[in-house]
């Protein structure tokens, strides 16, 4: 996962009386009114929902939304979605839990709003994408009565402005929930507002002109593309059941499968060119509201919820989405919530609750701070950094670790209460250590520049994971670069051998593209792990297609049960790859196999997994234990027969330079350069824009077999 989930329940304002429900639906009318009242329409049809331990709340009761905060807070909720509901003319209903939860600042209640953009109608209105509440309450003669008990209008310009006037004291409340400063907002059927594009465009120019950075705005039940929408939001269950086959029936409600609508979401694609979140839901059965014309999804367990959940999420951040809508928190008219209920009692949450806070779902910040206390003994230690890592650190354990100051070179002053120290002032204070706190690969480059002046002070620098990096670095030193000869004898050692799947297990055919092939060594050593029966897994990061590895390794008779892919679980190396590999074999010894001395072997003994430097070099990779008359010999006629045919070109030399670019480009670089050169220099500058560090390091090419072939050529 990259960047911490935001899970978002949607919030139904609905559990306390009005004057116009008493009025529409008779004196007294709820939600509650409907659930309490519901009857099951077949054999094995649980109604009535029942709150647990009866609990028929209030929502005007500031204890039910201090309870449902601390209910949210206790099972890993990050807040709620309420439906907003704005009508013609500024007219409002069901708006007294979300205004009452702005005037009740110590509640500790996140949330953000959904305008639930629909006309409240009668069920037998003509209206279109209108909402008849209760169709199951409404009585016989009514139909003489008004068809439309609200209008939903959007007005112009002046309507949006007082519109926006109100929603911004909410917008500007900390505990709005807000995406890189930006407030979210919903609306519910964005393509049935005309005015959408006008509306956004002046509310955004008024959220800058209030001092915000801008909004969130996401789209939910959408279809096609509106670029003026910052995401779509497929609303489950809704927005996947219409892919589903309507299910025969006796006319007494739509059963269909919960395990078939939660495949489909799986399925389901993003809207067309949109960032689109995948919305997940608890359940669904709306017979409390329309009785014999409900739509109810059977087999719904917590069960099955946690599993596709899981699932969901996972889906949702290859998506690059990191806000998750469940829907929902209380919506017992649809018997679709997480609150706990007399048949499943706290299940659902506990479900949440588990997904949220297993350690393969935590981002390497949360993993860090949740095994802070036991990597780390108290003392006084020097933070290195001073972004929201280190923040964080300071708000959660500054009072039993004592953090003496920031450790930055460039700041004076002081931050999050605690003052800069320059490293020189550092190395002079007394101190238990140095907690580098920043990510991964920025901690790599950092003790690069650091850490020897520490170790010469003999001052400990920590990783946030509590690696003491000093000995990390000398045992990778003396430790990590085995010969050939006693790769094997490592492997005994072991109980568990992953292999980087990508540039070491397997390498990318240069001539065509897209295919792959395995490096015999590297089969050698899976031959000789597989027969000493070990447990193998590969750990595959790459941009190549994770189909076209696996195919390669299916095609070689090799398992594929084993693979921990960025693909599936939205983690690279630095951020969860290993501690996955770590969590699922918690006691046993694990020999990590790879070509990449940060990648594969730095990163992996960060956990305790052990490693062994596998150079054996990749088709641009490292020179050492590299046969360059081998590589040379396999791409160089490939190389100088393309440029030989490139600057012979008409329209060649009329350019002014020639740009070369990426990997392949930088050895064509050094070819054209040496022609150019050996031709006298009349040939277009060369310009190089970018490599990858490995390839930049490598200079496989051979000046001196490459102008062999060269002069060949002029021959």
């Amino acid at each position: 996962m990259e960047g911490d989930i935001t899970t978002i329940a949607m919030y139904l304002p609905q559990f306390h009386q009005i004057k116009e429900n008493d009025l529409w639906w008779g004196e007294g009318f709820t939600d509650w009114t409907s659930v309490k009242q519901a009857k099951p329409l077949k054999k094995g049809h649980i109604q009535p929902k029942i709150p647990l331990h009866g609990e028929y709340y209030d929502l005007l009761d500031k204890n039910t939304m201090i309870r449902q905060a601390e209910l949210a807070q206790a099972y890993g909720l990050s807040g709620f979605c309420f439906y907003h509901y704005w009508f013609d003319q500024g007219r409002r209903l069901l708006e007294k839990p979300a205004e009452n939860l702005l005037k009740w600042q110590d509640i500790p209640m996140n949330y953000c709003f959904c305008w639930a953009n629909e006309s409240w109608a009668r069920s037998w209105t003509a209206l279109p994408d209108s909402n008849s509440w209760a169709s199951g309450y409404e009585k016989e003669g009514q139909h003489r009565g008004p068809q439309i008990l609200a209008l939903q209008a959007y007005g112009d310009e002046n309507d949006w402005k007082e519109h926006f006037a109100y929603l911004l004291p909410f917008f500007m409340d900390k505990r709005y929930i807000k995406k890189d400063g930006r407030p979210v907002f919903v609306f519910y059927k964005p393509e049935i507002i005309d005015c959408l594009d006008e509306m956004i465009t002046c509310w955004r120019k008024l959220a800058k002109e209030a001092g915000l950075p801008g909004l969130y705005i996401i789209g939910a039940n959408m279809h096609t593309e509106d670029h003026h929408l910052d995401a779509a939001l497929l609303h489950g269950p809704n927005s996947y059941i219409p892919y589903i086959k309507v299910p025969e029936g006796t006319g007494r409600g739509r059963f269909y499968d919960c395990e078939e609508v939660w495949q489909r979401a799986l399925a389901a694609s993003p809207v067309d060119n949109m960032h689109t979140c995948f919305g997940a839901f608890v359940g669904y059965d709306d017979s409390p509201r329309r009785a014999e014309k409900g739509v109810i999804l059977e087999n719904n367990t917590p069960e099955l919820f946690e599993k596709y959940l899981t699932q969901l999420i996972r889906k949702n951040l290859i998506h690059h989405n990191d806000l998750i809508f469940i829907n929902a928190w209380n919506e017992w008219g649809e018997g679709n919530m997480l609150e706990p209920d007399e048949q499943f009692g706290y299940g659902y949450l506990e479900a949440l609750k588990r997904i949220l806070s297993s350690e393969e779902y935590m981002t390497e910040k949360q993993y860090a701070i949740h095994h802070f206390e036991e990597r780390f003994r108290q003392g006084h230690y020097f933070l290195y950094g001073s972004s929201a890592n280190a923040e964080t650190l300071v708000n959660c354990f500054d009072h039993q670790y004592h953090f003496i100051g920031l450790i930055d070179d460039r700041l004076h002053g002081e931050r999050f209460g605690k003052p800069f120290y320059s490293v020189a002032k550092a190395l002079q204070t007394e101190t238990d250590g140095v907690i580098i706190a920043a990510q991964i690969s920025s901690m790599y480059e950092i003790y690069g520049r650091i850490g020897e002046r520490f170790r010469k002070a003999g001052i400990p620098v920590y990783d946030m994971y509590g690696n003491d990096l000093h000995c990390l670095n000398s045992t990778i030193r003396t430790k990590a670069y085995l010969p050939s000869s006693s790769w094997k004898e490592k492997i005994n050692t072991c109980d568990v051998i992953s292999f980087d799947l990508m540039d070491t297990f397997l390498h990318r055919d240069i001539l065509v593209e897209g295919r792959v092939y395995i490096n015999e060594t590297a089969r050698e050593l899976y031959k000789y792990a597989f027969e000493k029966q070990k447990d193998i897994y590969f750990i595959a990061d790459d941009e190549m297609p994770l189909t076209v590895q696996l195919q390669a390794l299916k095609q070689a008779g090799i398992g594929t049960d084993h693979v921990l892919a960025q693909e599936d679980l939205c983690r690279n190396k630095t951020n969860g790859l290993y501690r996955i590999l770590r969590l699922r074999n918690p006691e046993k010894k694990i020999l990590h196999i790879g070509n990449d001395r940060f990648y594969d072997v730095f990163v992996p003994r960060m956990y305790d997994i052990d490693t062994l430097y596998f150079g054996i070099g990749t088709e641009t990779g490292s020179c050492e234990n590299t046969d360059k008359e081998v590589i040379t010999g396999m791409i160089t006629d490939l190389l100088v027969k393309y440029t030989l045919w490139l600057v012979k070109q008409p329209a060649f030399k009329q350019m002014d330079a020639v740009l070369f670019t990426s990997r392949d480009g930088y050895l064509f670089k050094q070819i054209y350069d040496w022609w150019n050169e050996m031709t006298g220099g009349l040939l277009p500058a060369s310009v190089y824009f970018r490599t990858s560090r490995r390839a930049a390091e490598s200079l496989l090419l051979d000046r001196r077999i490459i102008q062999t072939r060269l002069i060949k050529s002029l021959q």
